[in-house]
């Protein structure tokens, strides 16, 4: 077993005792509803992050929890008829992704706990009171993590070693665009112009891809809407042959080239954390928001192959996943 998967166990084993006492109530079946956006197919990866983690907490799926799934297939528009029916079904707590789906939880109930998934603070808009303090009823983990960038900076560097100018591509109603003076800060520390384009909709997505053009690198900056749109942003990247460096593992298992962000096994299971607290009798509004600590570098050499890009060994040897 190598130092870090021992130091991790460690620290699971040490964190999961507090909750364990909470978990063991006799007789007690704990219900937690799951609000997807896809559907657990598709997430299978971090719902298992999630129910590992709660079994590590003493929380067993099938034996004192029943966890309840409903996705919305992709539709956003059945976020309502998903979360009234989670509530109707008298679940303990809920975890739903920020924006429409917590929109839809509150608006089911007001009161029911919520720990709630987010690509950024913004998305959680009311809900959150003084920065990342909650409200009374909600909590969540987000996946925002902006001092990744510089790292992600440095691998676009190790990737295009004679790249200069780099298109930052966002959305201004993301939580990016209250940092992009830092990003261009880390961006010109590594010798890179910075030039930004913002779109808002998945009508300006094209022509923002279109501006890019002309640029060595594209850096998307994500947030939820991003990443909802992911497979059309990689398509209209990769028809341009324009390189890019993205921050969630999804944009590369898309066909994107490579990607430098949170982990999202480490989102659910601080998600997973916060549940065991919340059924354990813990207030969600002592519970702060999180962030993503961990984070993943993933690289898809079949799409370097199409790019005529060789990976350099050093940055494929560090890779948590090299994709084929």
């Amino acid at each position: 077993m190598d130092r870090r998967r021992f130091l991790l166990i460690s620290v699971a084993g040490a964190v999961a005792a507090p909750f364990a006492a909470g978990a063991q109530e006799a007789g007690k079946v704990w219900r937690i509803g799951f609000l997807g956006f896809t559907s657990p197919g598709i997430e299978s990866r971090a719902i298992g992050a999630l129910k590992t983690r709660l079994e590590e907490l003493g929380y067993v799926d099938d034996k004192n929890v029943s966890i309840v799934y409903r996705s919305a297939d992709w539709d956003r528009l059945r976020y309502p008829a998903l979360a009234r029916e989670l509530v109707r079904l008298g679940v303990d707590v809920i975890t739903a992704p920020c924006g429409w789906g917590l929109q839809a939880v509150r608006r089911a109930s007001p009161t029911v706990p919520v720990a709630a998934r987010c690509i950024g603070l913004r998305e959680m808009g009311a809900e959150i009171r003084d920065g990342n303090q909650p409200t009374a009823f909600t909590t969540g983990v987000t996946y925002f993590v902006p001092d990744a960038i510089t790292r992600r900076l440095e691998i676009v560097r190790e990737l295009f070693p004679h790249a200069s100018r780099i298109a930052l591509l966002y959305r201004p109603e993301s939580d990016w665009a209250r940092h992009l003076g830092e990003v261009e800060s880390a961006a010109r520390q590594l010798r890179f112009q910075v030039d930004r384009i913002a779109w808002r909709s998945d009508a300006e997505l094209p022509f923002g891809v279109a501006q890019a053009a002309g640029h060595d690198v594209v850096l998307p900056l994500s947030d939820g809407w991003t990443l909802f749109h992911r497979d059309r942003l990689v398509e209209l990247i990769n028809e341009r042959r324009l390189a890019a460096v993205y921050d969630f593992r999804a944009f590369v298992t898309s066909g994107g080239l490579a990607s430098y962000g949170p982990d999202v096994t480490d989102v659910y299971q601080k998600v997973a954390n916060q549940i065991a607290r919340i059924l354990a009798g813990k207030r969600a509004a002592d519970m702060p928001i999180e962030r993503a600590e961990r984070l993943e570098l993933v690289i898809n050499t079949a799409a370097a192959r199409r790019f005529g890009l060789t990976i350099p060994s050093s940055l494929l040897q560090r890779a948590d996943q090299v994709i084929e």
